[in-house]
């Protein structure tokens, strides 16, 4: 069920951003009947990737959620079903699931808290531009690669990782 999970909540996604991208004059005859712009539905490519960029923030919502509190929710029943139902449901241009979530809760959201948020982006930019960042950053990356072993030694289950034989 993870496999349908991901091939409708980002490989379906990001075939329809391909298309609108890449061919726009097109991407509404390359997709499913049942995805297609409808009269009542957006007409414009403009309006489609609208929607489509209000789908991607959606979906990185669900996913860092899911990043943060995915081992405890994956043991409620049929969790990997109601993920492929929300994704047909953000997805589909009857609901318009996305929309609906982008403009109640995110766009809310980043609203209220714009002002915060650029704040800490601008910090963040500061501190990235930082010598002893580079500097720390550097010596963490240094360690790591001296704990791993030297080409000297042999590889686990290698031919040259057989024991000796003694004479």
């Amino acid at each position: 069920m993870e496999i349908l999970s991901t091939v409708i909540g980002a490989g379906y996604p990001i075939y329809r951003s391909y298309l609108l991208l890449e061919v726009p004059a097109k991407a509404n005859q390359l997709i499913p009947k049942a995805f297609q712009i409808r009269n009542n539905e957006p007409k414009t490519v403009d309006e489609e990737r609208r929607r489509l960029m209000a789908y991607w923030c959606v979906y990185g919502c669900v996913t860092s959620i899911e990043g943060l509190v995915g081992s405890y929710i994956r043991w409620v029943p049929f969790y990997s079903t109601a993920k492929v139902v929300l994704w047909i449901w953000l997805l589909h241009p009857k609901t318009r699931g996305s929309e609906y979530v982008y403009q109640t809760y995110i766009s809310t959201f980043l609203r209220e808290h714009k002002d915060t948020i650029q704040g800490f982006l601008e910090k963040l930019v500061q501190l990235s531009n930082s010598e002893q960042l580079l500097i720390n950053s550097w010596g963490f990356l240094r360690s790591m690669i001296d704990y791993f072993p030297k080409g000297d030694t042999a590889a686990p289950g290698s031919k040259n990782d057989a024991p000796k034989k003694s004479s």
